[in-house]
């Protein structure tokens, strides 16, 4: 299961096994090793995945990982921006 969110967010985001591993400072075969579910990451890579790939740890024991990552987009988009200083309320950020 980890590894396939691992490998579902990795080509989601257009990334090569060897990208990953370069973004993570690993070898291209642990990711191969993850993906493939001989192996899973340890917990400190699972914490850099999330922030790579955006989303929350959890993310990656989900069984229905495009259910999840669709509810993820959706209570992003519903937070409002709101402008950080008087100078840009006239602006559209």
């Amino acid at each position: 299961m980890i590894g396939e969110n691992i490998r579902y967010l990795r080509k989601m985001k257009g990334y090569s096994q060897e990208q990953l591993a370069r973004k993570l400072k690993i070898k291209q075969a642990s990711i191969s090793l993850w993906e493939s579910g001989k192996t899973n990451p340890e917990t400190r890579f699972l914490s850099d995945l999330a922030s790579i790939f955006d989303v929350p740890v959890d993310f990656f024991f989900s069984e229905e990982p495009r259910r999840d990552l669709d509810s993820i987009s959706i209570r992003r988009a519903a937070i409002p921006v709101r402008c950080p200083t008087p100078s840009c309320s006239d602006k559209k950020l």
